[in-house]
């Protein structure tokens, strides 16, 4: 268990640091829908295989991953 809680730290960390490199990086709200995720997952320009969850006051509060998504069926 404390080694995925390492891992998720690394994944978390990686990611939040990613955001900060982007100009305009895809978000989500936390409220949006599974299928809204992976659809704005697969829009131009490119494919992304994380999506921030950010509340309104632009606090990260979760990543979903394309992983995370087809794994709970959604396709």
């Amino acid at each position: 268990m404390d080694r995925l809680a390492l891992d998720f730290g690394k994944i978390a960390c990686i990611s939040a640091h990613c955001v900060c490199c982007v100009r305009n990086p895809r978000t989500i709200g936390p409220d949006a829908m599974a299928v809204e995720a992976m659809k704005k997952m697969e829009s131009p320009p490119s494919p992304v295989q994380f999506l921030p969850v950010i509340k309104d006051d632009n606090i990260l509060i979760g990543i979903v991953t394309l992983h995370g998504l087809v794994s709970a069926g959604l396709r």
